[in-house]
């Protein structure tokens, strides 16, 4: 009998048995088609192909391609920025802008985030996926930051904070991904003393 990889083999009898390198290579493919085509047009044949393997090792994995995305979510490791406590706010707003920074500028996690923000609004199924298993937690890790500016009495305790997550994300995700501009080198500094007194004024 052969294995997922269509090579033969003896230890194979009755189910398939699920191959943790077919696996590990499936999302890796899935990721790239989903950057390349984007969610809309991501076509479970190509990700197969790209993996080498036949359709039937991917479908044993995922029903389709909102399964797929959900397991992507739990193991690909889209990146989530969270940040220490570094003793100021304007010392953490600016380091959550340097590694908010180092992850979208990666050609791969750019498209893939931009395309299913984008995608949000088409999909309400889609849309929960991806409110659950990813907006959430980073807003829990930039409200992080929040807490600990509230606690050293930065901010106010009755802060916006919807507004607030809102005004930290918006720069960031605006320059590198909607408008592509450079990023200059004190870039980070300025962000967070521009972020620090907005937060104040919420």
């Amino acid at each position: 009998m052969k294995n997922e990889r269509g090579i033969a083999s003896r230890e194979l009898a009755g189910a398939a048995v699920l191959q943790p390198d077919v696996t590990i290579a499936l999302r890796r493919s899935a990721l790239i088609e989903l950057a390349k085509t984007g969610y809309a047009n991501l076509s479970m044949a190509a990700i197969a192909r790209r993996a080498r393997v036949g359709k039937p090792a991917l479908y044993r994995r995922w029903k389709g391609k909102q399964d797929l995305i959900a397991d992507l979510f739990e193991h690909a490791s889209l990146p989530i920025v969270e940040i220490e406590d570094l003793g100021s706010l304007e010392n953490e707003l600016a380091e959550y802008a340097r590694r908010s920074l180092g992850v979208l500028r990666r050609p791969l996690t750019r498209a893939i985030l931009s395309d299913l923000y984008a995608e949000m609004a088409r999909d309400s199924d889609l849309a929960h996926l991806i409110h659950s298993n990813l907006q959430e937690p980073k807003r829990a890790r930039a409200e992080a930051i929040l807490e600990r500016a509230i606690h050293r009495r930065e901010i106010a305790s009755a802060i916006d904070r919807a507004l607030a997550l809102d005004i930290m994300a918006g720069p960031l995700y605006w320059r590198t991904v909607v408008t592509r501009h450079d990023v200059e080198p004190d870039f980070a500094a300025r962000y967070a003393q521009s972020i620090a007194a907005a937060l104040r004024a919420c």
